[in-house]
């Protein structure tokens, strides 16, 4: 192994380790709710979620 190659994957595992972990949180779904092919309700339902399903939150938006 090169010395060039020794740096750069020196480089890569250290950028690796700094990385932070996901920031998400669990959570559940309360009602039944529907998936929708985009951002709102006028895209069409591609799925739905039960009550009490696990989810995975990545972010809050207010209102």
């Amino acid at each position: 192994m090169t010395i060039r190659t020794k740096i750069i994957l020196s480089a890569f595992l250290a950028g690796v380790g700094l990385a932070g972990p996901a920031l998400a949180a669990p959570g559940m779904v309360v009602g039944g709710t529907d998936i929708f092919a985009g951002p709102s309700p006028a895209y069409p339902i591609v799925g739905a979620l039960p009550p009490g399903a696990p989810i995975e939150i990545f972010g809050c938006q207010p209102g």
